[in-house]
Parts: structure tokens; sequence; C-alpha cells
């Protein structure tokens, strides 16, 4: 495993995405049962950052329809992130829209965005 920064919190993959799970439990659409295949709409994310940033983010507004919507959905995401928590992109949005994202790209992004909540 990669160094982790210094004061960086060792990080519980299965508590982290409990934590999600509760974060994204009321959000039609959203349903994040592991690493992978939930986030790669964008849609959790979003959810995410709408519980905690609603006036950046209209969910209702959102869909997965297409590889459009997908990629928006990541670009708003990845955009509200920076702006708000000032972290930057781990990861390029092909990556994350890819049917099954890798584990690690997941759960490294949340990582992120959760030390800065």
């Amino acid at each position: 495993p990669g160094a982790r920064p210094p004061g960086a919190m060792p990080v519980n993959s299965g508590a982290l995405l409990g934590w999600c799970q509760r974060e994204t439990a009321t959000y039609d659409g959203v349903s994040v049962e592991n690493w992978s295949r939930s986030w790669n709409d964008g849609l959790a994310f979003c959810a995410l950052l709408h519980r905690h940033f609603p006036d950046d983010i209209h969910f209702g507004s959102l869909n997965s329809s297409t590889p459009q919507s997908r990629a928006r959905n990541f670009e708003l995401a990845f955009g509200v992130a920076e702006r708000r928590l000032d972290v930057e992109r781990l990861f390029d949005v092909e990556d994350m829209m890819a049917t099954y994202p890798r584990p690690t790209s997941s759960c490294c992004t949340m990582q992120s965005r959760s030390e800065a909540w």
C-alpha cells in the first residue's frame, strides 16, 4: 500500500461504506452496496454532496440514463467537492464510469471527501 499523508486517519472501508449507505439511504435511484458498481453513474457521489450542500446540487434534476448524463453527474460532483471541500480529483470521469470501476477508485475518492467533512 502507498504511504499515507502525515496525520491521515486509516480508513476502514467497511465503516466508510456503511456511512455512505446511511447518508444516501433516502435518495431515489441510489443504492450503495459495494465500492464498484454502486458508484458508476455519479448519483451516489451527488447524493452525498447534496446531503451536505443542498444548494449546490439539485438532485431531483439528475439522471443516469445516458453516458452523457452520467458524465455530467461526475463532473458536477467532482466540481462541488473541489470547490466546497477543497479536495482534488483523484480519478478521471471515464475511470469512474466504467461498468465495474476498480473498488479502490470509489473507496479512495470517498476517503478523500470524508476526511474533508
